[in-house]
């Protein structure tokens, strides 16, 4: 590893005998200084040169003559090199004697300010492995002031990261930490490439691997298929189904895991081994079959599940004995997790299955299109009604709404992809394309696109087909414009098997 002289900011390259050093922690910005820049003249002009500097006085006076720095420590240069030392970093982390982590965006000088303001170091990637891998880290406003350490800091960093104190009290405890658990952890965490998602996670869950950018959400998913081979752990696979979707048991993004963070192994119920194969996952699981659709126990439970139990998925049989995940719709919520008692667990047969390890033709982590139907009013005199909205990535040719639209919905429904409302004499007024949106988009288009009091996002459907009806369980109200005469129009969605 290279480490960086305290002193005169000098780098010299250790194999095996570094000395002691402490370690920055810090979001990058504009500006910083990097490996081809350090021993540069402009390098003091930079805006990352101060960070450098203050970082190398207060190591100065911590008593310490070297330090590493990520921006300059690394040739990223070299694919070899930024690799290994991704695959490295948490244990560079974990061997410094002090982290300093540095909150460029804390303005304040009193550490409790930190359970309430919006600090970008504590919503990234990266610096998940740098709180929690050393065993001291002192965290600094941004003129350089100490605000506290994360043991004093521990009840608030807990507030805000999710983290157990246990395990920011006791660094050794992580490696008692299941999958799921530390998945959540990551699971509101953001990154500037795709594929750090899951880089930045390597010795969280001690795994080496290569580094290929520009695989997209595929990274996570060899991230998982990595630890698939060292740990018959079930946790990997309680994660929570989009509402919208069938899917594989692998996980497409950290995000999925948001709900799993209490999520432990427990005793087997069957022999956990597994086997990928060009056919999915090859498993040997006990299941519950219920309405068609099988219930699989997992080795797995909630830790607060004081009744004992495990946790089952729900998956569809696609024939063959091969199996994808899906939601079980119980009085109108969609499950895709489920407890099961150690009784109910007894009744289950084992059963040999093939499960649908990923998917990558679709990259569910984007934007998303979405597809509604709409059909003639009720009465003339109503209101909208939105119960729903479906996202989807396979969909039909785009049909354009305008000012033939009271003719084209006479005819029956009509399916709307990046669609236009229109009339006669006001199109402009509603003309709107939808399409590529995430949720919270959608309903801002809405908003725009219907003068409504309130505008309120309904919960996703299955990715099915969908009818109108006169059902209202979400509901908003507009008043249509004219289209030759003035009307209302009811509106609502509701899911339907295909």
């Amino acid at each position: 590893m290279r480490l960086l002289n305290t002193t005169t900011l000098k780098l010299a390259f250790f194999i095996d005998n570094a000395p002691p050093y402490v370690i920055l922690s810090h979001t990058w910005g504009d500006g910083e200084v990097t490996f081809d820049d350090i021993d540069k003249p402009y390098a003091k002009d930079m805006a990352g040169y101060s960070k450098i500097v203050c970082c190398c006085r207060q190591a100065v006076l911590d008593g310490f003559e070297w330090v590493w720095i990520d921006t300059c420590c690394i040739d990223k240069r070299s694919s070899s090199e930024l690799s290994e030392s991704i695959n490295s970093m948490y244990r560079y982390y974990w061997q410094a004697e002090i982290c300093y982590a540095y909150l460029v965006d804390a303005t304040f000088n009193e550490y409790a300010y930190l359970g309430v303001a919006d600090i970008r170091w504590f919503q990234r990637g990266w610096t998940l492995q740098e709180l929690l891998a050393p065993s001291v880290v002192e965290f600094y406003n941004q003129e350089w002031q100490l605000l506290g350490t994360k043991c004093g800091l521990a009840t608030i960093i807990q507030h805000v990261t999710r983290i157990e104190k246990k395990y920011l009290l006791d660094r050794h405890s992580i490696q008692d930490a299941s999958v799921a658990t530390k998945f959540s952890w990551a699971s509101l965490r953001q990154t500037t490439r795709v594929e750090d998602t899951a880089y930045c996670l390597l010795g969280l869950v001690d795994v080496n691997m290569t580094m290929l950018y520009g695989e997209g959400t595929k990274a996570f998913y060899r991230l998982q298929l990595e630890l698939l081979k060292k740990s018959n752990e079930h946790t990997i696979f309680t994660w929570e189904l989009a509402k919208s979707l069938t899917g594989p048991i692998l996980c497409p993004s950290p995000a999925g895991f948001f709900h799993s963070s209490r999520i432990r192994p427990t005793q087997e119920i069957v022999c956990a081994e597994h086997e990928m194969t060009n056919r999915g996952l090859r498993m040997r699981l006990p299941c519950i079959w219920e309405d068609g659709r099988c219930l699989a126990i997992l080795n797995c439970q909630y830790e607060d599940h004081l009744q004992g139990g495990y946790i089952g998925i729900w998956l569809e049989d696609m024939g063959n004995e091969q199996f994808r995940r899906v939601h079980r719709h119980l009085q109108g919520r969609k499950e895709s997790l489920t407890n099961v008692s150690a009784a109910a667990a007894q009744t289950a047969t084992v059963q040999n299955m093939y499960i649908m390890a990923a998917n990558s033709t679709e990259d569910w982590t984007g934007p998303q299109r979405y597809q509604i139907r709409v059909c003639k009013p009720s009465t003339e005199n109503s209101a909208y009604r939105l119960e729903g909205m479906v996202t989807i990535t396979k969909w039909t040719t785009p049909i354009t709404l305008a000012s033939d639209a009271l003719e084209a919905m006479n005819r029956g429904p009509l399916t709307l992809c990046d669609y236009e409302i229109g009339g006669q004499n006001n199109r402009r007024l509603w003309y709107q394309a939808i399409g590529g949106l995430d949720v919270s988009q959608m309903v801002d288009v809405l908003k725009k696109a219907i003068p409504s009091k309130e505008v309120i996002p309904a919960p996703l459907g299955d990715y099915q087909k969908l009818i109108f009806n006169d059902k209202t369980k979400v509901s908003i109200s507009a008043k249509k414009k004219r289209i030759a005469s003035t009307l209302w129009w009811d509106l609502s969605i509701e899911v339907k098997d295909v």
